[in-house]
């Protein structure tokens, strides 16, 4: 080999090397741009070259706490068992993969981008919630690439979010945010009409608009609509996994609505139904055609996220036996068949606490577990713990039975209050703001809202609705502030100005007849007062509420 040749080898040889990434252990000192964009921060002064690259004026470094061990308020639990070799090894989390610096290659003008650039660095983590969601992280941003109805959706959903959040913290109402929001919007509806008119159309595309187009309903207010997209985006899926497969031959068509797709109108799903079970004023008849059923579920969960998802599917079997329950529903009911599901319900909700509970010692045992998976454990838990309330108090109309659970409605307020507090906490660290939490999947809101109008302890009850008018935040359906003014409603009917030590029974709201109804200037509530017999007595007011 000729002394040419050998100095280029020896050149390939050393760029190779050169190119190996070399393992360092993270920091956290560098500048805020650069943790909410996840890049490597050279800590340079007064700017580092990667805010230079991006076009920023200035860095802030925030100097980070000294890391201190947060004890999460749960009861005392026994030292963890030696685990036997025939268990299954607890699996660690894989991290969603996160696609970042996209908003310079979406197709559309300055505007667009810059709330493309809202969504990719922020909301679509924000929206995910604790839980991993590769729908918000991965398949939206991807999509938004090439499918100009998506696009046109998560730029609306954006925009509308930045008016929320903008009327919350009570600044100037930016008009240009909803108008902008309308645009896209109406851009997004008629992007999906030409896409459905054309020769083939796909229905992975029109399943993520319906959940888009909720979403954003959602966000106007609009609950009957983002309820009715919700219902059509389940019909069209339950169709597609019935009648659809017998229509696809390759691999590629069955694969096409991915797992991910799914999980997301699961989550959705159960927004909806919660929602449903406390305001039974929109309803649907094929919210009643039955569901996913709640089966094989394993002798122990491997990971949280695993667990999750068998919770979803449960609580959603739990919220459409709760519509047929003798607590919401009047007339002649066959309480034998109600009582045998009652019975399945309960082997099911036994089924699972035994396969979290290895999970669930693990996490409150360890110091290493990070601060999300911790918050998504507490949030689990508080949702748990509100569905045995409402699964045990299921077949009777007397709202006094409530009274026997105040030490657990108790312990629902603390959990919630741990996690809002710790999550506002992260928020304004990394710079996300502290304002308008919106979470795709399941929340707190409807567990705060189920305490603060079934508790009669009115320390607990107005706790509950303090944490939901603090942290303002909205969970599919839910919007905090407004269930935090419902419930304000409730306490001054039960309890009056004074306040009462016990409240009768005479006296109580019967919780399962409240109704709420949006309007443009307030909320529009009814309900039945007095004991579960004739002598009750219709109560309607409208609230003033600022949308």
């Amino acid at each position: 080999m000729s002394r040419g040749n050998t100095n280029i080898h020896r050149t390939m040889q050393l760029t190779k090397i050169k190119q190996r990434r070399a393992g360092k252990p993270k920091v956290r000192t560098g500048c805020s741009t650069c943790k909410i964009r996840r890049v490597k921060c050279d800590e340079a002064k007064p700017i580092c070259n990667r805010c230079i690259g991006f076009g920023e004026q200035n860095c802030v470094y925030i100097v980070p706490p000294a890391r201190k061990p947060q004890p999460i308020p749960v009861r005392p639990i026994r030292p963890i068992r030696p685990c036997p070799t025939d268990e299954a090894p607890l699996r660690p989390r894989v991290p969603t993969i996160h696609l970042h610096s996209l908003s310079a290659s979406v197709p559309g003008d300055e505007a667009e981008r810059y709330y493309f650039k809202l969504f990719e660095d922020g909301l679509s983590s924000d929206f995910g919630g604790y839980f991993e969601t590769p729908f918000w992280t991965h398949l939206i941003p991807q999509q938004c690439h090439h499918e100009p109805t998506i696009r046109h959706a998560i730029l609306a959903l954006s925009a509308i979010h930045s008016f929320r959040a903008s009327r919350i913290v009570g600044k100037p109402t930016s008009g240009e945010h909803l108008k902008f929001a309308l645009i896209q919007q109406n851009k997004a509806i008629a992007s999906l009409q030409n896409h459905m008119s054309s020769e083939h159309p796909q229905i992975r595309l029109v399943l993520i608009a319906s959940l888009l187009f909720a979403w954003v309903e959602s966000f106007h207010n609009n609950l009957d609509t983002a309820a009715k997209q919700i219902c059509s985006g389940l019909a069209i899926l339950k169709w597609w996994q019935k009648e659809g497969r017998r229509k696809r031959k390759t691999k590629e068509d069955l694969a096409s609505i991915d797992p991910d797709l799914r999980n997301a109108f699961s989550r959705f799903e159960l927004q909806l139904r919660s929602y449903l079970a406390m305001n039974p004023l929109f309803h649907d008849p094929r919210l009643d055609d039955g569901g996913e059923e709640v089966q094989d579920i394993p002798n122990q969960f491997a990971t949280l996220d695993e667990a999750y998802l068998y919770a979803v599917k449960l609580f959603k079997a739990f919220l459409r036996y709760l519509r047929r329950s003798p607590r919401y529903m009047d007339g002649d009911i066959d309480l034998d068949s109600c009582e045998e599901e009652r019975k399945c319900m309960e082997i099911q909700i036994n089924q699972w606490k035994k396969a979290y509970l290895r999970i669930s010692r693990i996490i409150e045992a360890s110091r290493d577990i990070d601060t999300r998976t911790h918050l998504a454990s507490i949030q689990l838990m508080a949702s748990l713990l509100t569905f045995e309330i409402m699964f045990l108090t299921s077949m009777t109309k007397d709202e006094c039975q409530f009274d026997d659970f105040t030490q657990q409605f108790a312990q629902i307020v603390t959990w919630c209050r741990f996690l809002r507090e710790k999550d506002r906490e992260i928020r304004m660290w990394v710079g996300m703001g502290a304002f308008l939490r919106a979470q795709f999947g399941m929340g707190i809101i409807m567990s705060l809202y189920f305490t603060a109008t079934r508790c009669r302890e009115s320390s607990v009850r107005r706790d509950a609705v303090a944490i939901l008018k603090e942290f303002p935040c909205r969970n599919g359906m839910w919007d905090s502030l407004q269930a935090a003014r419902v419930a304000e409603w409730v306490i001054e009917r039960e309890e009056g100005t004074g306040g009462k030590k016990f409240i009768p029974g005479g006296c109580r709201v019967r919780a399962s007849t409240l109704k709420m109804c949006l309007l443009k200037d307030g909320i529009q509530v009814e309900c039945m007062q007095g004991p579960a017999d004739s002598s009750q007595k219709l109560v309607r007011e409208t609230l003033v509420w600022e949308q």
